[in-house]
Parts: structure tokens; C-alpha cells; sequence
């Protein structure tokens, strides 16, 4: 709850008198922090609801859900960067398959309430893209959509990787395609191997013909995900209660002065 924590909402416990159940707790909460930014409804982008379309359409049948899928080598390339998430090219290709198949197929059965929008389109083609999802979604469009929003607190380990961290939040048409200067021809083979079939639905590029992945070299790729992506989760863990100690001491230090 600790970004809730950080919205600094002027709530107390009889405001919540109300709510008989998580779903309306949680409308609640979303809903002031929507309110005081002068908008019209709130949204969650956690990547991982994609995965649970059915569950969340069921708890909030009012809710319309915006799919964003993008060519699985950025995304690997993307993925391993990142202190968490899959630990090769293997496990994010997989990763990525599982996401986006299993969204599509539950967004089907959910008709003008399930949109999709490719990543790459986004970025070239903002303003058209942004107005639709906005008619989409029934919010009014601003320009201020096509601007980089304010960014709150940043953890980064250095210059760096903070420039890092708030380049992704630009419009830039260079951040699409970029596995075609950046991965090696072995790792957009494996993806292609893993999840060419979904590349192909969605109109993506394929650089060979698809090639299938021996049995024991599956295996060996995903015990090999299996463990970086374990080390990695220990060390963002590590990485997250250092900084929640460090905010911690921060606001303690605040309400002394």
C-alpha cells in the first residue's frame, strides 16, 4: 500500500462507512485520487491483469479494458533490463506469448468493452491513437495526452538509469523495432521459435522461417530462465526494502523537523 500511501489522499476510516466489499474500498480509493487530478475515471496498467480479464470484468462491469501489445523482441529486450521479470530471451518470449494470447482470447468475449492498440502505432501515430482510446474509454482527449506526465518518486542506481527510467515515459518512434539494431540473430531466433504463431496474428515481421526448439534445449533454456529470474526477484526484493527503509527514514526524519 505504500504508493497508495504516497497519494497522500485526505481520507479517514468514516469515509469508507459505505463500502461493503474490497471492490468498493478500492473504487474509493481510486476515486479521490481521480477526483483530485480533475478526472473523469481512474485506471490501473499493472501488466499482469491481462491475465485475469474474466475476474476483473465480473468485479467491475463498468470497466473497459485497453490491451497494448508490442513486438515480443523489444519487449525481451525491455524485460531483461529490468530488475525483475523473465531471466533470457526464452522465458520473456514465453512470458510474452502467454500474455498476450490469453488477453486477446478473454478480450473477445468481452465485445465494445475490450480494445487493442499496437505499441508501434502509438508511437508514430499519437494523436489519432490517443483520441480513439479516449472515445474508447469515454474521456474527453487533451493535447496533455500527448505530453510526458509529471513522474513521481524514482528509485535509480544511477544518472544513468534514471535517464533511463524517464526516456521510456516519452513519445519516441525510436523506441520501436530496436531488437533489429540490439538483439543477436540466435535470441530473435528463439523468440520467433517460441511465439512466431502470435507474431504472425498480429501482423509483426518474421526474419526466417520457424524453427523448432529440441526438447532438450528447452529444458535447458527454461531451468536457465527459471534461475536468473529467481536471482532477480531476490535481488529486487533486496532492492525494494532498502528503499522503503530509506523513504521510511526520510518521512521520519520530515516529522521531526
Amino acid at each position: 500500500m505504500r504508493p497508495v500511501k504516497r497519494w497522500q489522499l485526505q481520507l479517514n476510516p468514516g469515509d469508507f462507512e459505505p463500502c461493503r466489499s474490497f471492490v468498493a474500498v478500492l473504487d474509493r480509493l481510486y476515486g479521490e485520487f481521480a477526483a483530485r487530478e480533475g478526472a473523469s475515471r481512474w485506471g490501473d496498467k499493472t501488466p499482469s491483469y491481462i491475465l485475469e480479464l474474466p475476474l476483473l470484468s465480473g468485479l467491475f462491469p463498468e470497466a473497459r479494458f485497453v490491451h497494448i501489445h508490442r513486438d515480443p523482441r523489444d519487449v525481451a529486450l525491455s524485460w531483461l533490463e529490468m530488475r525483475f521479470g523473465p531471466g533470457n530471451v526464452f522465458g520473456a518470449a514465453t512470458a510474452w506469448k502467454r500474455f498476450v494470447a490469453t488477453g486477446r482470447r478473454d478480450g473477445a468475449s468481452l465485445g465494445d468493452r475490450y480494445m487493442e492498440v499496437r505499441y508501434e502505432t502509438l508511437l508514430t501515430e499519437p494523436e489519432a491513437v490517443m483520441r480513439s482510446v479516449c472515445e474508447f474509454t469515454q474521456v474527453p482527449f487533451t493535447s496533455a495526452l500527448l505530453r510526458r506526465a509529471e513522474v513521481g518518486p524514482v528509485y535509480a542506481k544511477d544518472s544513468q538509469h534514471l535517464e533511463r527510467i524517464l526516456s521510456r515515459a516519452e513519445i519516441d518512434e525510436a523506441n520501436a523495432f530496436g531488437w533489429r539494431r540490439r538483439m543477436r540473430l540466435a535470441d530473435q531466433a528463439v523468440v520467433e521459435a517460441v511465439a512466431g504463431d502470435t507474431l504472425s496474428e498480429l501482423g509483426y515481421e518474421r526474419e526466417g522461417s520457424p524453427r523448432r526448439i529440441p526438447r532438450l534445449s528447452r529444458v535447458a533454456l527454461a531451468t536457465d530462465d527459471a534461475v536468473r529470474s529467481a536471482i532477480k526477484r531476490a535481488r529486487y526484493r533486496q532492492f525494494t526494502l532498502r528503499n522503503a527503509a530509506l523513504v521510511g527514514r526520510a518521512e521520519l526524519l520530515g516529522r521531526l523537523r
